[in-house]
């Protein structure tokens, strides 16, 4: 191999290796999620309530979440790690699937 080929194919592999690394990056999260202490009442749903509200199941749910795709809120000290500690205002999911 002469020297112009391996400098092409060092820059080939470069690109490769960029190109990888950028579409395996995760996707940026939200530098504030908004926490709920206590969600009482007919105002808010738990993640098993919107599924079933929404008729799919509760993983559906996770992963609109996930991808910041659905209004959402967390108790605090659980963050997105956390599904069971996931709420939603129903008046926000009403706007959500409305419009």
């Amino acid at each position: 191999m002469d020297v112009r080929t391996l400098i092409l194919l060092a820059i080939s592999c470069l690109m490769l290796i960029l190109l990888v690394r950028t579409l395996v990056r995760p996707a940026s999260r939200p530098a504030q999620v908004r926490t709920v202490v206590e969600p009482e009442g007919e105002g808010w749903l738990s993640l098993e309530e919107l599924a079933e509200r929404l008729d799919t199941r509760p993983g559906e749910i996770v992963a609109l979440v996930e991808r910041d795709a659905i209004p959402f809120w967390v108790q605090p000290g659980s963050g997105r790690d956390h599904p069971r500690t996931f709420w939603f205002r129903r008046d926000e999911i009403d706007a959500w699937t409305i419009g």
